[in-house]
């Protein structure tokens, strides 16, 4: 199962490597991942993939949730798809796409 894993912390703390100790005891690869400082705020996204290992998304959030107030972070898991369609970007007469 591939997911989204969003995670936020206080800035200037390290939620990259904080998130990767989380993951990396559930044997996850990464597919893509970066961090910036936003608003006060630490925030870093991944795509990460937890193989056969993790087939329900609602446990899955619910280990993300408690391992991330463990570190002090705030840690999410969406589906890739529900993700994309909150992002998804629509050209509109004002803002041509090229």
């Amino acid at each position: 199962m591939k997911a989204i894993i969003m995670a936020f912390g206080k800035e200037g703390s390290d939620v990259c490597n904080r998130v990767y100790d989380v993951l990396n005891r559930k044997k996850v690869a990464f597919v893509c991942n970066g961090q910036e400082n936003i608003g006060g705020r630490a925030c870093f996204a991944a795509i990460a993939d937890f193989g056969s290992e993790i087939t329900n998304l609602k446990d899955l959030q619910e280990c993300m949730k408690e391992e991330g107030e463990n570190q002090g972070l705030e840690i999410k898991a969406l589906r890739p798809c529900l993700f994309l369609a909150m992002h998804r970007i629509v050209p509109t007469d004002l803002d041509p796409m090229t």
